[in-house]
């Protein structure tokens, strides 16, 4: 069976259709981040106006430094504000971009990508690889049995999607239906949760792809224009492969944002 991305979707469960996860008990800086959007779209900071200041969401809030400033980080990724030296931090808009910028070097990077945004699912179920370029892609044996989990991502801001996915997991830490109607956060976080695993690191890669007719019309771009192809496999400590993840992308939603610090 092929790959959405390879032009065959993958057939629709009604059950599972539109459903969406539910929120991860987020960091401090998440729900504080949150608050702020809230606050945003009602009109509480208007546009070209001054936004508090770190010392100020500090004290309201009870928090320190650095949760001010990785919620502040997050506002500014996604075009709410831009914080500048001298003059402080000015409002730029009062809804997100569509563009969205995730920051990576730590797990927590990942789980957030599942707080910001919501998985509307396609379809769930067990199939067995034998598209030889989907399994080059992901780096998968052909033939072999997988779960796969599909859907849109959109932003909870914004309605507009923000990708394609599709999850891939061996049979031997498969999640029940049961449990992904009611999952909390990320696919991956809910693997290690229910085998009591520890998460030990991800691979990723990411290419371009011109996207198919389909593609386009479920992910509301044109035929034939860019996109990004991202996988990420994801390996306990022990070294096993507990997920491969596909997620394709059009152009201009989704930005990666990262640290290369000098050597020594």
């Amino acid at each position: 069976m092929n790959s959405f991305l390879l032009f065959s979707p993958a057939p629709v469960v009604p059950l599972m259709t539109q459903q969406r996860l539910s929120r991860q008990k987020a960091p401090r800086h998440t729900d504080i981040h949150h608050t702020l959007t809230c606050e945003l779209a009602a009109g509480l900071f208007p546009v070209g106006g001054r936004f508090p200041s770190e010392g100020e969401l500090q004290q309201r809030f009870g928090v320190g430094r650095h949760t001010v400033r990785e919620a502040l980080k997050r506002l500014a990724d996604q075009g709410y504000i831009d914080r500048r030296t001298k003059s402080g931090t000015i409002v730029l808009a009062t809804q997100a971009s569509e563009r969205y910028v995730q920051s990576i070097g730590t797990i927590e990077n990942l789980l957030n990508f599942g707080v910001d945004t919501e998985l509307r699912l396609r379809s769930f179920g067990f199939i067995r690889l034998r598209d030889p370029d989907l399994c080059k892609l992901l780096e998968l044996p052909t033939d072999e049995r997988w779960l796969r989990v599909s859907g849109i991502r959109v932003q909870r801001e914004i309605a507009a999607p923000l990708c394609y996915s599709e999850y891939y997991l061996p049979p031997a830490f498969a999640i029940d239906r049961d449990v992904l109607k009611h999952l909390e956060g990320p696919i991956f976080a809910a693997v290690l949760k229910q085998y009591s695993l520890q998460l030990d690191h991800v691979d990723q890669e990411i290419g371009a792809i011109a996207l198919t007719t389909a593609a386009g019309a479920l992910l509301h771009a044109p035929a034939g224009s860019p996109g990004l192809t991202q996988v990420r496999r994801y390996f306990e400590s022990s070294g096993s492969l507990i997920q491969t993840a596909l997620n394709l992308y059009p152009a201009g939603r989704y930005y990666i944002r990262s640290r290369i610090e000098r050597w020594d």
